[in-house]
């Protein structure tokens, strides 16, 4: 690693900063999200109290809301062009920055250049349930929730076949699980834990939650190819990630384990709550 590596620790949140500053004279303050690994990590750290030690990111991932092409060529004028790099790169700061497009004008899920298609499900939803994260010294960014991240994982494994996004789609999962045992239960849960489906684990129940949740904000497009990859069971997205390795070492962790230990049944279980949890 170089010293001068701008996605360091040591490094990364004032350059974070720098570049949405210069996002919000551009595009406007909150319109737009950031998207990637530094959300999957936030969301990790937050619910597990421990910094995850995940793959690094090396550039800055974010999205816009726009109403049309047209208006998204004009955002990506923010910065520098990159060269050689794909069409969604900027260098801002003289750093590399992806911007995709939200299209909140039409039905359109889908943008192509130079020979690439982008699948855009799920980003429109996870941008009407956004939140702000505060990050520090008076500046913010939105981004997605812990299920949107799911459901945006869900697609870009679908579109990339990647068995990096399958393993990143477990451990936001596992986080969901962890999140969900602890908030508040409705009245049927109890009869969801005594559901022979669910083995009396109160993990699986959790699951079956978190993909009941989701469903709900989720629009039958989004929804409907979520379900399509996933399959009944997540087989196939199990198997890719099967190999993936936790990111807590040893010494740092309390038992987690439990990311792997019946990771599959609450995979199961998840899927259920996307399918029938209405």
């Amino acid at each position: 690693m170089s010293f001068d590596d701008p996605f360091q620790p040591g490094q990364v949140l004032g350059n974070l900063r720098d570049v949405v500053r210069e996002l919000d004279g551009k595009i406007g303050v909150q319109r737009y999200m950031m998207l990637g690994a530094l959300v999957r990590d936030h969301h990790l750290g937050r619910v597990f109290q421990e910094e995850p030690r995940t793959r690094r990111t090396q550039d800055f991932d974010f999205a816009v809301v726009v109403p049309d092409e047209a208006a998204y060529a004009s955002v990506l004028t923010t910065g520098e062009p990159a060269a050689g790099a794909l069409a969604v790169r900027r260098r801002i700061r003289d750093l590399p920055v992806d911007i995709l497009p939200i299209f909140c004008g039409g039905d359109q899920t889908k943008w192509a250049a130079d020979g690439i298609t982008w699948d855009l499900l799920g980003l429109l939803e996870a941008w009407e349930g956004s939140q702000v994260l505060d990050l520090g010294d008076g500046a913010s960014v939105r981004i997605p929730t812990l299920p949107a991240m799911i459901a945006l994982k869900i697609v870009a494994w679908g579109a990339r076949e990647d068995r990096k996004d399958a393993g990143d789609l477990r451990l936001l999962l596992a986080a969901a699980v962890e999140e969900g045992e602890a908030a508040s239960w409705e009245s049927d849960d109890a009869a969801l834990l005594a559901h022979p489906g669910f083995e009396g684990d109160i993990r699986q129940v959790a699951a079956y939650r978190v993909g009941r949740e989701l469903q709900t904000q989720l629009r039958e497009d989004t929804l409907g190819r979520c379900r399509e990859l996933l399959g009944d069971d997540g087989e196939q997205l199990w198997l890719a990630a099967e190999s993936t390795v936790s990111p807590y070492g040893t010494a740092q962790r309390r038992d987690r384990t439990v990311i792997q230990r019946g990771a599959r049944a609450r995979l199961v279980a998840f899927t259920k709550g996307l399918t029938y949890g209405r």
